[in-house]
């Protein structure tokens, strides 16, 4: 994948492009990082998001937003980050648009019935927009380790070309 993640959300027009595009503009001129989980109340899920908080204060010091995206309806992600504590933002994608603008769907055989999966990953942006990174298949312990690594080494980039 190599599109700028403006290029990824041009053409979607849903409501989770909206909300993501709003949580973008407050995030200007950051690092975003957009990581994509199943569902909120699951027990990876919630390991992954409280990883994610218990660096979120690291991964500001190094000028990257967090934000969360989840298939789950609204109303469930509130009462996930109410009950999680969660330090950054969500964002519902219930119509799949940004999951398909990632191309994160897969199909599974569910029974007799065949479903769509979300393929759990995790993308990182610079502040321009530009892909640095990304992680498939991420809900492995140790994998937000791995993410403020990236952060790390992206800032210090980053500042080295600022000199």
């Amino acid at each position: 994948m190599s599109k700028s993640l403006q290029q990824i959300i041009q053409g979607c027009q849903g409501q989770a492009s909206l909300d993501l595009r709003k949580q973008i503009m407050t995030a200007s001129e950051r690092s975003i990082i957009l990581y994509f989980f199943r569902r909120g109340f699951s027990p990876r899920c919630r390991l992954q998001a409280q990883d994610f908080c218990s660096q979120h204060d690291n991964f500001l010091s190094l000028n990257t937003q967090i934000i969360g995206i989840s298939r789950e309806s609204a109303q469930q992600q509130l009462d996930f980050s109410r009950t999680m504590k969660i330090t950054f933002p969500l964002v519902s994608d219930e119509e799949d648009e940004l999951c398909h603008a990632f191309g994160l769907l897969h199909s599974s055989q569910l029974g007799q019935k065949q479903i769509l999966k979300l393929k759990p990953s995790t993308f990182l942006f610079s502040p321009t927009g530009k892909l640095v990174k990304f992680w498939h298949d991420c809900q492995e312990p140790g994998m937000v380790q791995q993410v403020l690594n990236q952060c790390q080494a992206q800032w210090n980039l980053e500042q080295r070309s600022a000199s």
